[in-house]
């Protein structure tokens, strides 16, 4: 009876299809999330989508399994952070975790200086990332290297940020809202502003507020994670991963053709070769896949998810 109990329950974790909104805590890294997860719900598959290191808090998207093929997608959102950054300081790290010297010289900055030089930071801008940041230097993380002692060079990239509001600001404190493109490193528009302003500047606090439509409002703790059964409550529905696609939902019919890979005839009769990609949906509205919608009404699906569903 036991036994049979313990199959069924791995059995639906293994089925286990959606996406975990989770309020990271300071202290730990999205890696520790995963792995504090995955101890909940084994043997699902887990991965996150997009890193926040140990000082950060706030939206960590956790993928569980076929929807961690979603997370590529993930990565081309848009994100808020809410952050607080120190003028008149510098640090090895670009943070208040390093090593971090005050400037002797640095006077406050009147606030008008202050918001013509934020201005500088909107847009397309050139931004080296931090030496503790996880990019791949050599086959090796920065931030590794950085720890054993090696002097760390990295490369200029381009980052795309939209928005920088001031939200308060009494020297030397700063807080910002700041919203950007996936690879926008929040450490070094405090360490480069600082520098433009010629006083300094590290990261106090970061918090990720939002990620696509995902907000910190509707986050849960991993307090609220605490075993399966709670992990089967707050996982959300992967259709929220790709809330931009039109949709339609299949007749059982379809889902069968789906699971062999074959297309599927729809009601979009018209629609020119090329367009935008649709979501097939199982009759009670699971994400079924991915398809190229097709001018004589066909949707050919480009990623199937319920044939891993219905292996499981």
């Amino acid at each position: 009876m036991c036994a049979s109990s313990g199959s069924r329950t791995a059995a639906s974790l293994i089925g286990m299809f959606g996406v975990f909104n989770v309020d990271k805590p300071a202290g730990m890294t999205s890696r520790d999330v995963v792995n504090r997860i995955r101890r909940q719900i084994r043997p699902a598959k887990i991965g996150h989508a997009g890193t926040l290191d140990r000082m950060a808090t706030g939206v960590l998207l956790v993928c569980v399994g076929p929807a961690t093929r979603l997370i590529p997608r993930v990565h081309r959102w848009s994100k808020s952070y809410d952050t607080t950054i120190l003028l008149g300081q510098r640090s090895d790290t670009d943070d208040v975790t390093g090593n971090v010297t005050t400037a002797s010289d640095a006077v406050p900055i009147d606030e008008s200086r202050l918001t013509t030089a934020l201005s500088r930071f909107v847009g397309e801008i050139e931004q080296v990332p931090p030496r503790v940041s996880a990019v791949h230097v050599e086959g090796q993380r920065a931030w590794r290297l950085t720890r054993c002692g090696h002097d760390v060079k990295l490369k200029a990239r381009t980052v795309c940020v939209s928005r920088i509001d001031c939200q308060e600001y009494d020297w030397p404190r700063v807080r910002l809202i700041i919203e950007c493109a996936s690879g926008t490193y929040i450490r070094s528009i405090a360490r480069d502003l600082g520098e433009h302003l010629k006083c300094g500047g590290v990261l106090a606090r970061l918090e990720r507020s939002w990620i696509g439509p995902f907000r910190i409002d509707e986050a849960v703790t991993l307090s609220e994670l605490s075993d399966a059964d709670a992990c089967q409550r707050h996982l959300r529905s992967a259709i929220e991963l790709v809330p931009e696609m039109p949709q339609y939902t299949c007749s059982p019919q379809d889902v069968e053709q789906l699971r062999i890979g074959r297309p599927v005839l729809t009601e979009r009769i018209g629609q020119s070769d090329g367009s935008p990609e649709m979501a097939l949906l199982t009759p009670d509205r699971q994400l079924a896949a991915i398809a190229e919608c097709h001018g004589d009404g066909r949707a050919v699906p480009r990623q199937v998810f319920i044939r891993v569903m219905g292996a499981a």
